[in-house]
């Protein structure tokens, strides 16, 4: 996976993302609501993870469906997702903030993990990738929110993300999207039911909720919040749909826990059962990067 945010389906390379340079003042969409640049990263911060020291935890459920072009699209399996982000303060007006994400796919019909599932555009049974990852680094100071920029980072991942925010009865909603056009490392020559094309490319969404009040209320560095992700990209590699036009809407919503004790008993046994060190005091050092990442890695081209 382009990290989730990055579209699930690649590392950083290459990401096209809706981002500013290092800017002492608000996102174009924030609008008047801030002061500056740090009072809006604050903000954001508090929705996104936590503006102390600590852990917090999201869960996101949803849906990977089949989108050929010109046809009714299809859920081929639902998602649970167990998101950690770590957060540590560096300084008066900084923090950094570690993810680490594990992912399930589970068969629509029978709620168990899906091994194996049949896709019904193809008619091949298919073996889903039970994606991971992080660790992915990011800083939070008076410059914005960004990535800390890694060895094979697009440049842009040193730039401040920018934000567009809605208030309306009580209620805040901060959204950032990102679009993708880059090489495809999976070649059709080398990977001819794997790869989507020569070119990969899609977009995504994020949208982070919460009470305004209490985004505002300088006591409160966790309060309540829940996200919404919507993505559409390529066909994903173990889907095994070459270059059929066509796409993968992949959409999901959860809540952010104040602990992880809160998080469903079903879907932390389903998230053990496939990335058991992300429950770890240290989860996996290893980057790992999603689905095209963990595909190049774990699996060999499928003979057409």
């Amino acid at each position: 996976m382009l990290s989730r945010r990055q579209t699930l389906l690649a590392s950083g390379a290459g990401v096209l993302a809706a981002r500013s340079a290092y800017a002492a003042t608000p996102s174009p969409g924030a609008g008047d609501l801030f002061t500056d640049r740090w009072a809006e990263t604050l903000a954001y911060l508090k929705l996104r993870a936590r503006a102390d020291d600590g852990d917090a935890w999201y869960w996101f459920s949803g849906t990977i469906d089949l989108m050929p072009h010109g046809e009714k699209g299809l859920t081929l399996v639902n998602v649970d997702c167990l998101n950690l982000r770590r957060v540590k303060r560096t300084a008066d007006k900084k923090f950094t903030v570690t993810m680490w994400e594990g992912a399930v796919f589970t068969d629509p019909a029978t709620g168990k993990l899906a091994e194996t599932i049949l896709n019904p555009l193809n008619g091949r049974m298919v073996e889903p990738m039970h994606y991971r990852e992080g660790p992915t680094e990011f800083i939070a100071d008076e410059n914005g929110f960004r990535v800390l920029p890694r060895e094979n980072a697009s440049p842009l991942g040193a730039s401040s993300f920018d934000f567009t925010w809605t208030t309306g009865g009580g209620h805040v909603w901060v959204e950032r999207g990102q679009k993708m056009d880059m090489l495809n490392p999976l070649s059709p020559e080398q990977w001819p039911l794997e790869s989507a094309g020569a070119r990969l490319h899609g977009a995504n969404s994020s949208t982070l909720h919460g009470l305004w009040a209490d985004v505002m209320d300088e006591k409160q560095t966790m309060p309540a919040a829940d996200m919404v992700f919507t993505s559409y990209s390529d066909w994903f590699p173990w889907m095994l749909m070459g270059q059929r036009p066509g796409g993968v809407l992949y959409r999901a919503k959860g809540p952010r826990f104040q602990s992880l004790d809160e998080a469903p008993t079903r879907v932390r046994k389903l998230v053990e059962t496939k990335h058991a060190e992300l429950f770890r005091p240290v989860p996996w050092t290893e980057k790992y990067g999603g689905v095209l990442v963990d595909h190049l890695r774990q699996r060999k081209p499928v003979k057409p």
